[in-house]
């Protein structure tokens, strides 16, 4: 697999052959081979440089909507290898489809994907979006047996949701119901995660 990841990356960097390259992965039944082109798109799509991540964005977000299974977790890797998202345009179009797709969202829902939509709350334009994402991340507590979900688990994304209440008003509040639904479904370490963040 690390192999073949790598060569698919070079093939998301070359300019020539590589849509027809993914189309014929993609269109076949091997799981590993259609996992080793997204974890290659999501590596392009965190590079620096722009033209490639937009090449890897272009393929990634025809999609994210849809991806489930080990495909989903193939193409979490694009948001949560950091603590940093670029606020711009292809960031903005990732997260709605992670807001839509559940087991895209499960995947994504790792502590250094919350930290970064921590950071792009600092953004105009992004206070919504975080929030919509925040909100379907509740709804995956109601049916998680551990009653958490990935960044969950260590106040990460209660931080997250306290940050939205500093919003404006209409985010606040729907921020607010967040919260008392984090706490309703006792979602472990809610409460002592909540008073920590309003301490520092």
């Amino acid at each position: 697999m690390k192999c073949q990841s790598v060569l698919l990356t070079g093939i998301f960097y070359a300019s020539c052959g590589m849509s027809e390259i993914v189309e014929a992965v993609m269109a076949g039944n091997d799981i590993s081979a259609r996992c080793g082109v997204l974890f290659a798109a999501a590596a392009g799509w965190r590079e620096s440089d722009r033209d490639i991540r937009s090449r890897s964005h272009a393929y990634l977000i025809t999609v994210a909507s849809i991806v489930s299974g080990f495909e989903a977790h193939a193409l979490s890797t694009a948001v949560d290898r950091g603590e940093r998202l670029p606020p711009d345009e292809m960031t903005r179009a990732m997260l709605v489809s992670i807001a839509v797709n559940i087991d895209l969202l499960k995947e994504s829902m790792a502590r250094l994907f919350v930290h970064s939509l921590q950071h792009l709350l600092l953004y105009p334009g992004f206070e919504m979006l975080v929030l919509e994402i925040a909100e379907a991340a509740t709804e995956l507590t109601y049916t998680s047996r551990e009653r958490t979900v990935g960044g969950m688990y260590d106040g990460e994304f209660i931080e997250l949701v306290i940050a939205l209440q500093r919003s404006s008003i209409g985010i606040k509040t729907r921020a607010m119901t967040i919260y008392e639904r984090l706490l309703d479904a006792e979602v472990y370490g809610a409460e002592d995660a909540a008073a920590f963040a309003f301490r520092r």
